[in-house]
C-alpha cells in the first residue's frame, strides 16, 4: 500500500505575513499527525478515522499556541 499525495494546501506566497502563513501551518501539521492513524484506519468513513482528524487538528492547534506562547509575534 503507497503512501496518498498530500492534499494541495496552496501554499502561501514568500510575501504574505505570517497570519496568512499560519492558515496554511495548522492543516499541514493536522495532516502529518494524522497521516500514519488515517494510514492504519483505511479510506472508509467510520467513527475512529473522524475521531482521528479532530485528534490532529487538536494537535496541531496546542503545537501553534504553544510556539506563539514561547516565541510570540512582534505585533503582540
Amino acid at each position: 500500500m503507497g503512501v496518498p499525495p498530500l492534499p494541495d494546501f496552496n501554499l502561501p506566497k514568500s510575501g504574505d505575513t505570517m497570519d496568512e502563513q499560519r492558515k496554511y501551518a495548522t492543516p499541514f501539521a493536522a495532516t502529518v499527525l494524522a497521516a500514519r492513524k488515517l494510514n492504519e484506519i483505511g479510506d472508509k468513513p467510520c467513527p475512529a478515522r473522524e475521531c482521528a482528524i479532530s485528534d490532529a487538528i487538536t494537535k496541531a492547534e496546542q503545537i501553534l499556541k504553544r510556539i506563539d506562547e514561547r516565541w510570540p509575534s512582534k505585533t503582540d
